[in-house]
């Protein structure tokens, strides 16, 4: 049997796996736990994975490099380069902006505006870079930074902005950039639960200097682990690429395998110290080797062809379940998302009103008993996380809407393993809890304190 033969029995015994769990899989309310993320795959991921493995090459190559050209063309950038994930994405590119063959690299002490209300790595990225993170609080609705104050955050030492499009959601993008436009500052976009949202049609991750993805199973593709740094600068892809990759020369795009030192990419100075040298031993940078392999490739090429069903996805369910819950915004802060953008919603984002009559713990331990998982938002405010409280920072403005968060706020999955039955359920749970709510604290003569998201209708939302 020849080996294009045995491939094609693979897949197909591999496709006769994958039906036969389908069929077995079977969604019983009550009984079954609804999770709130995963991933959702098919046979075809695995056969690549497979095919990749039986082609010997475990390093990444080739469908690394598919992957990456794929990415770039989705999210019509010039440069995408994958890491390891995340989280290590939000490091390189602190890391990046701080070489010394930028103009202006960032130094340490230097301050990054970002929101209170967000994910440790992304803070603890800028911290562990030496620069000094400056936080501004919330919008409850869009839990994203209220770019309204990042203006006034703006000081002496301040050189950039970190966006977090937290649960999918884009920042307002067009105040940030005017923003750093107007003081001459990077912009770094943490798109790690944002893959495929959009403002006005373009891409989050294309907004500012860097974009960061992440691929863990929860997000919108995954490759079982990794992330990605998309850039329109040549010099800076450059660098990141270096960085991922022990720190060492690459062969340049633009002057070629001699990294002269007339290009425009302004490799170092003391490259000409080392003559001749081996490409492959000569390190240009302080770096890490945080690459992915080339069977992630494989399978995240595969993902990327799902990608665009994913997200309608995720906004049918998303959409489904706000709506649901349209007559509680009395006990609800319901998500909203800024003008102009269309979220891929990682999740739904809830805030219990602070004179609901219920406290999140009974909520949850409600939704504990119903079987449908749940997860409060990330670190609330991060400043009150045990690592975090001592951390040299700034903050500008009070940051209660990000405590509110820390006390009051959880998420529901919305992603594509949640079927029409199971979102019905979660409804029709939700309904039962809080209609048992609102009779018992509605009296004509109550009278109720109530927060409304700002910007547009939970309808709208998606």
């Amino acid at each position: 049997m020849n080996p294009n033969s045995k491939s094609k029995e693979m897949t197909r015994l591999l496709k006769r796996i994958f039906d036969e769990k389908k069929s077995e899989e079977r969604f019983i309310p009550g009984k079954t736990f609804i999770h709130y993320a995963g991933d959702v795959i098919g046979y075809e991921e695995i056969a690549s994975v497979i095919d990749s493995l039986l082609a010997g090459r475990l390093a990444a190559g080739g469908n690394v490099d598919t992957f990456e050209k794929l990415l770039s063309e989705y999210l019509k950038v010039r440069h995408v380069a994958t890491v390891n994930s995340g989280s290590t994405a939000d490091y390189l590119a602190f890391l990046g902006l701080k070489n010394p063959s930028l103009k202006e690299p960032l130094k340490p002490g230097d301050e990054v505006i970002t929101c209170a209300l967000s994910f440790s790595t992304a803070v603890s990225s800028i911290t562990l870079n030496g620069l000094t993170p400056v936080f501004v609080d919330t919008n409850l609705g869009t839990y994203t930074m209220d770019s309204e104050r990042v203006r006034d955050a703006v000081g002496k030492r301040t050189k950039a902005i970190l966006a977090v499009h937290l649960f999918g959601n884009p920042c307002n993008m067009d105040e940030i950039m005017r923003i750093a436009r107007e003081h001459d500052l990077f912009v770094i976009e943490d798109c790690c639960d944002a893959l495929g949202s959009s403002i006005r049609d373009k891409q989050v991750g294309t907004f500012g200097d860097m974009g960061t993805f992440s691929f863990y199973p929860a997000h919108q593709i995954t490759l079982m682990e990794g992330g990605a740094i998309s850039t329109n600068d040549q010099q800076l892809d450059y660098i990141i690429r270096s960085l991922r990759m022990w720190g060492k020369a690459l062969p340049c795009p633009i002057c070629g395998l001699n990294l002269s030192k007339s290009c425009r990419i302004n490799h170092n100075k003391n490259i000409d110290s080392i003559k001749d040298y081996d490409l492959n031993y000569l390190f240009l940078n302080i770096g890490h080797n945080v690459r992915i392999t080339e069977a992630q490739g494989a399978f995240g090429i595969q993902q990327l062809r799902r990608l665009d069903g994913f997200v309608e996805a995720r906004k049918k369910n998303f959409d489904y379940i706000v709506r649901s819950l349209a007559p509680y915004e009395e006990l609800l802060v319901l998500p909203i998302s800024e003008r102009s953008s269309s979220p891929s919603w990682y999740c739904v984002p809830l805030t219990i009103q602070p004179d609901a009559g219920f406290s999140r713990m009974e909520l949850a331990e409600f939704l504990r008993e119903s079987l449908i998982e749940f997860r409060y938002l990330f670190t609330g405010n991060i400043l009150s996380q045990p690592a975090f409280r001592h951390i040299k920072r700034r903050i500008r403005g009070n940051l209660r809407k990000a405590d509110l968060t820390s006390t009051n706020s959880l998420f529901l999955g919305c992603y594509p393993g949640i079927t029409d039955a199971m979102r019905e359920y979660v409804c029709e749970r939700l309904a039962f809890f809080l209609d048992k709510k609102l009779n018992r604290n509605r009296s004509p003569s109550h009278s109720r304190r109530r927060i409304t998201a700002r910007r547009i209708s939970p309808v709208q939302a998606s």
